[in-house]
């Protein structure tokens, strides 16, 4: 077995589970090595040892035989020089030599032939392979130096020599390693035992949990003071062990107690629980009815609102009196008041369901405020009052809900118009913070009028409130106004408020925080209805219409402001009647309701459109379902606008003749 195959197998050995094992083993690991490598430097002394006398005996040998063979050289004298070599004879170890001349002939030869490499020497070096020795030393004579002796031994009785004082040595210190083995196995075992002794009592105690045991010192030294430390130690942990049994009690009781509560809590959880679902499901339920109750209150108030704002137009255009223009004025006040009413109960309504979208869309302060004083310039003038403007407006372009903007507005302003007898209002406009992304512009609304009592302001800006709401006030409204206003105001990213005192005149205001960019150009202006009425009259006389619409007033009034500007119109009761006719006739547009008995405007619209004759035809729809959903539901069943009832004449007008001039510009006439 080699030294290599000996440290694997003890590699692969399994490592010892006790102490003592691992003792011994790191022992005999230590005592191998140290043996090994006495061993290796002794036999290595030995052998250069032998060796080097060996290397001196030759080199004198050989100088000796150089000189007997100096008069053989000197005459050339082969046979005395062979004579001088066969004393050789007597040394065994002597396997070759040889008598080498000047000119390199070979004088003389005995034994084998002497290896290159072991002859090739110079000034008396001996060489050695793992067999042989060789030297090669000059022969001298009185002439120079004609000649050279080469001698080669054998080294092998030298090799077995050193292998067997190697073996001897390994013998030798196996006996020693045994021994001290045995020696160390018996002095272990004195230390081990406390060690094995402290460990049972470890694990009897693990086993147990018995901590009144304890751990036997039997010595006064380091294991002594481990087995005196453990002992402490477990007296420590039988104290904590009564406490923590105590508190361990206590906590259970506790416990106990909390889970009485627990269960008790659950029940209480879960009753809550359920009456807060059924709340909840009744306050949706109630949600929906109420969206569902305002959208049909919206339809069933803006159908007879489109049949009265109708017929008042066409009673103007047919020409009145006096007394009968004042009357409907009236009406068409009194209806108008009705709509906004309408449209503010709505707005709130949205606003509080969450379903108040806004757009965004370049604002123009300026245009804003221009556009405002337009619409209410008529009841200034009618109250004798002055209005006026002071803008500062932004420094870059700004983008919000244009449309709520105005909403917001013009109820400030109404409102100050409403309240104020004589004097002015002012309208101004300023930015109070301007941001890279964004910019709050301050919209105020100052007046002359009455005044309000401080106790009546934290009120004004809640649903259905004034500052007056005794029966007798002299002021109408519905007080939606200002809380329309504060709650687009925060949909905006501001709020909304008011500085006032009695007999001082009033200042309302609101915070829009509006995004920035950089400004568009202004757009032309649009198509008024007058002149939309004259560019259909020019210009799409004689198209063909077709309207869906159930109600009998309305599908009158609107072949009359259809056939004044040259549109054939046909009429169909319901959404089946419409698509029938779609089917028949080639219509250049159509009008349509939403809410229709056996066939609803969408279903008709979805129909429609499977025609191959009207898969592009403009659809408008004209109903009085005025939410934003009806919008999106309208637009996704595939129809092209959306126009609310009550719908004005140039609302109608103008809507015609955007879409009318999509199309080819030739009458398409009538295709039976």
């Amino acid at each position: 077995m080699t030294l290599a195959s000996l440290l694997r197998s003890l590699r692969e050995v399994p490592a010892p589970s006790t102490l003592v094992g691992k003792l011994t083993r790191i022992y005999l690991f230590l005592a191998l090595m140290i043996l090994l490598c006495a061993g290796i430097a002794t036999q290595v002394f030995i052998y250069h040892y032998a060796r080097t006398n060996a290397a001196q005996n030759l080199r004198t040998h050989a100088v000796a035989l150089a000189h007997s063979l100096e008069a053989a050289v000197m005459f050339d004298d082969a046979s005395f020089a062979e004579q001088g070599l066969g004393n050789l004879e007597h040394y065994p170890e002597v396997v070759a030599a040889r008598v080498t001349l000047a000119d390199g002939r070979t004088l003389a030869r005995h034994g084998n032939s002497i290896a290159p490499d072991l002859a090739d020497g110079q000034g008396q070096e001996v060489r050695v392979s793992w067999k042989y020795m060789g030297i090669t030393v000059p022969i001298r004579t009185d002439s120079g130096n004609p000649g050279r002796l080469s001698l080669q031994v054998s080294i092998e009785r030298l090799n077995r020599e050193s292998m067997l004082i190697l073996a001897s040595g390994a013998a030798l210190g196996l006996v020693i390693l045994v021994a001290a083995y045995l020696l160390f196995i018996r002095m272990s075992r004195r230390v081990s035992q406390p060690v094995e002794t402290l460990g049972r009592v470890i694990r009897e105690i693990d086993r147990n949990r018995d901590y009144a045991m304890r751990a036997p010192v039997q010595s006064n030294d380091e294991i002594g003071a481990l087995a005196e430390t453990f002992n402490s130690m477990i007296a420590s942990l039988e104290q904590q062990k009564h406490s923590l049994d105590r508190e361990l009690a206590e906590r259970r009781k506790a416990e106990a107690e909390l889970e009485r509560h627990r269960l008790h809590l659950a029940a209480l959880v879960d009753e809550r629980t359920r009456e807060l679902t059924l709340a909840k499901e009744a306050a949706e339920s109630a949600n929906v009815a109420k969206s569902a109750f305002l959208a049909n209150m919206s339809h069933e108030i803006r159908t007879p609102l489109n049949a009265i704002t109708g017929m008042a137009h066409l009673l103007r255009r047919g020409g009145l009196s006096q007394p009968q223009g004042e009357r409907l004025d009236k009406l068409e006040n009194a209806s108008r008041h009705l709509l906004e009413i309408v449209c503010a109960i709505l707005d709130l309504s949205k606003i509080d369901a969450g379903k108040m979208e806004l757009e965004v869309g370049e604002v123009s302060v300026e245009g804003l405020v221009a556009g405002v004083g337009s619409i209410v310039q008529s009841q200034i003038d009618a109250k004798g009052l002055a209005l006026r403007t002071e803008i500062l407006p932004p420094s870059c372009g700004v983008f919000g809900d244009v449309t709520r903007l105005r909403q917001a507005l013009l109820n400030l302003v109404g409102n100050a118009i409403k309240f104020t007898e004589k004097g002015s209002i002012t309208i101004r406009v300023r930015p109070i913070e301007e941001k890279a992304e964004s910019v709050v512009i301050r919209f105020e609304v100052a007046d002359t009028g009455i005044g309000i009592a401080p106790e009546a302001r934290e009120r004004l800006f809640t649903a259905f409130e004034q500052g007056d709401n005794s029966m007798t006030r002299k002021f109408g409204g519905t007080g939606l106004g200002l809380a329309i206003t504060r709650r687009l105001a925060l949909l905006m990213g501001g709020d909304a408020g008011v500085e006032s005192a009695p007999g001082r005149g009033s200042t309302f205001w609101f915070d829009a925080r509006l995004k920035t960019g950089p400004a568009i150009p202004a757009m032309p202006p649009g198509i008024d209805g007058r002149e939309a009425e004259a560019m259909l009259r020019r210009d799409h006389a004689g198209r063909r219409v077709l309207m869906a619409e159930d109600e009998p007033v309305n599908q009158e009034i609107a072949k009359i402001l259809l056939g004044d500007v040259g549109l054939l119109v046909d009429c169909a009761e319901d959404g089946q009647a419409a698509f029938e006719l779609a089917a028949m006739h080639s219509y250049d547009i159509i009008l349509m309701d939403m809410q229709m008995p056996r066939m609803d405007g969408l279903e008709a619209t979805r129909q429609i459109r499977t025609l191959p004759l009207h898969r592009n035809t403009p659809i408008l729809a004209m109903t009085a379902n005025a939410f934003a959903q009806d919008k999106a539901r309208c637009l996704d069943a595939g129809m092209s606008d959306f126009i609310s009832k009550p719908v004005h004449p140039d609302t109608l007008r103008s809507a015609m003749l955007k879409w009318l001039s999509t199309i080819r510009s030739q009458p398409s006439g009538w295709r039976p």
